[in-house]
């Protein structure tokens, strides 16, 4: 007798799926049409060859792979198909783009009162009263650091 897996319950309703796709690429349609204009970089250019670059499709899917998961240039060359330097410009550009399309309406809200004080219960809840931002210890000098870690797990501007 074979047993049967279990078969897992969907995360969203039978419509909400197609929907949930649509609303993604209708997102990324509306990037693709706004970044290249904002920054040229974005936008596929022709070497001295007479060979066309990459599309900007490409180039902007790249730099949401690589914030959405964390992805280093070096895994994702397989899949772009781009150089380092490229994907690293691209990126930059990217960065830059979504500043000069989006900065006004999105990127620099000052927090609500209200807001503040959610943040401050959170970290209150851990033990962290009073902060209200997330605590950065990358910039820190880590004395004992062991020689074989050297290097990483700090900035490239400071040294161990």
């Amino acid at each position: 007798m074979v047993a049967r897996l279990p078969v897992p319950r969907a995360c969203l309703p039978g419509l909400a799926l197609p929907q949930a796709f649509l609303r993604a690429s209708q997102a990324f349609r509306l990037l693709e049409c706004d970044l290249p204009a904002a920054e040229p970089e974005l936008q596929q250019r022709v070497d001295a060859a007479g060979r066309p670059g990459a599309y900007s499709w490409q180039k902007i899917l790249c730099a949401l792979r690589r914030l959405g998961d964390g992805s280093s240039y070096n895994s994702l060359d397989d899949q772009a198909r781009m150089s380092f330097e490229s994907m690293r410009q691209s990126f930059r550009a990217f960065v830059r783009a979504v500043r000069k399309c989006y900065a006004t309406e999105y990127l620099h809200r000052p927090p609500t009162l209200g807001e503040l004080r959610a943040l401050e219960h959170a970290y209150a809840q851990k033990l962290f009263p009073g902060c209200i931002g997330a605590l950065d210890c990358m910039h820190l000098r880590w004395k004992n650091c062991p020689k074989a870690w050297k290097g990483q797990y700090g900035c490239a501007g400071i040294r161990a």
